[in-house]
């Protein structure tokens, strides 16, 4: 384990009460105060982040009651150490490069003990600026690149009027190049009713075969992550770097599902997609048993029998956003290979970790950290919803347990190896069956003075999607 010496400090942006009625100021003050503690949890690109933290109340220069609105910065750093050679306390110096969260507060708090005096603040990012917005004009225009739609739609609120679109794709289409569903003659595309000006900005992006998300003060427009690529990965070691380790397992196929990939041609400056098992190769649609069809949600009567297929509508379908695939044949390909991941079983978890950066080689093809490879290091702040963990076991036991036959023994083996029970039971039955290159769902940052840093990650073997964004065959 490695020797940390984090700190995190806040810096507000005010606006204080001057208690006149309607007024309007636009007054503000800006300072900066170390904290007692930060939690920032990281939520996924459909959810806004959010944030919670202390701060002694003696650190206030004014009464904290007198906040009426807060911007809210927090930066944490890796000290180094504790003193600097001039015997003084070495403090945080807050820049752009520490900075790990940007949003406001919603809530304040005061709390007094017999110990101490306490300012609690709960907030979230600028995402919520655009969740908490509904668009209510039931169309939008079409004719606009995609990222020139989506700075139009930031300017058209006040609240987000100053963010600013980072495009780290490069040229794109505009956005009638893959809608056919537009109003004839209009220039302009139908939307929910129920839909906020996030849900339409990963409506566009989504179809676009991209991801948006917001990065501390811009909205970024970037390219998806790669699947199920182990070299990619992050490696985590149960034994080294990971504190407590817990998977789950959703027993049972998951049958009632079909699969929409979207993917970005850069060649052809155009969106792909392809859904399956509609779209399906016939070699694997024979052999999987599945028609060139949408599968149908299985659904029963009253009396517990089997609903007539001409009655039953298509399952839903899972969206998925590839990133450099070259055409429509590779993405079936990948869908392909999804399709029969997704069906087996769905498998999550979540490990802790205390790290603040973690030394990790590449994988090699059986899932074991390559010796050979280029000894590598990762922050462990810059974690994101989707980056690619890999969960492995120390390199001796992976290798010995992956040998044993028996389940039972692998078991038996790993419990004697100091793993506990529930550890080795979850490790000793899908040790071979499945990736160890899992996603990251989530994650909790909490940076304490006293207790230091604690990272509680949530990972899954898919990328979860938001129901709102599940659509159904036509």
């Amino acid at each position: 384990m490695g020797i940390f010496y984090p700190q995190a400090a806040v810096t507000m942006k005010l606006r204080l009460e001057d208690y006149v009625r309607d007024s309007n100021s636009l007054e503000f003050y800006e300072f900066t105060v170390l904290a007692k503690s930060v939690t920032v949890t990281t939520n996924s690109y459909f959810e806004a982040d959010t944030f919670e933290c202390s701060i002694e109340y003696k650190n206030f220069p004014f009464d904290p009651r007198a906040i009426r609105a807060c911007g809210v910065t927090i930066h944490v750093e890796d000290m180094k150490k504790l003193y600097g050679e001039d015997g003084k306390r070495v403090e945080i110096v807050p820049n752009k490069a520490n900075t790990i969260f940007q949003g406001f507060a919603d809530d304040d708090s005061i709390k007094f003990d017999d110990s101490s005096r306490t300012v609690v603040l709960e907030g979230r990012d600028f995402t919520s600026l655009l969740i908490d917005a509904p668009y209510l004009k039931g169309n939008y225009p079409v004719t606009q690149k995609v990222d020139v739609a989506i700075q139009s739609l930031l300017s058209e609120l006040p609240a987000t009027a100053q963010l600013l679109v980072n495009n780290r794709v490069g040229d794109l289409p505009t956005l009638s190049k893959f809608w056919d569903d537009k109003q004839p003659g209009s220039g302009r595309k139908n939307v929910r009713k129920d839909q906020s000006y996030w849900d339409l900005i990963q409506s566009i992006i989504a179809d676009a075969g991209l991801i948006a998300y917001i990065e501390l003060d811009k909205l970024v427009i970037s390219k998806p992550r790669i699947l199920y690529d182990k070299s990619n990965a992050k490696v985590f070691i149960y034994g080294h770097n990971i504190k407590s380790l817990k998977f789950k397992r959703k027993l049972g196929r998951r049958k009632s599902f079909n699969l929409r990939l979207t993917a970005f041609s850069f060649k052809n400056k155009l969106p792909i997609s392809a859904k399956i098992p509609e779209q399906a190769t016939s070699e694997w649609l024979e052999r999987n048993s599945y028609l060139a069809k949408p599968i149908k949600e299985l659904k029963f009567d009253t009396e517990g029998k089997p609903i007539d297929d001409n009655n039953q509508r298509p399952a839903p379908y899972i969206s998925f956003r590839i990133p450099n695939v070259a055409d429509q044949k590779q993405l079936i390909a990948m869908g392909e290979e999804l399709f029969e991941e997704i069906a087996r079983q769905e498998i999550e978890g979540d490990f802790t970790t205390r790290e603040m950066s973690i030394y990790y080689q590449e994988l090699n093809q059986d899932g074991f950290p390559n010796s050979k490879s280029q000894v590598q290091t990762f922050d462990v702040l810059s974690l994101r919803a989707g980056t690619p963990v890999a969960i492995v076991l120390d390199d001796k036991d992976l290798k010995k347990a992956t040998k044993i036959e028996n389940k039972k023994q692998r078991e038996a083996y790993l419990t004697a190896r100091g793993y506990i029970p529930a550890i080795a039971a979850a490790l000793a039955d899908s040790l071979g069956k499945y990736s160890n290159v899992f996603y990251t769902k989530g994650y909790r940052l909490r940076v304490d003075a006293q207790d230091g840093v604690t990272f509680d990650v949530n990972f899954l073997n898919y990328i979860d999607v938001d129901e709102k964004f599940a659509e159904f065959a036509k």
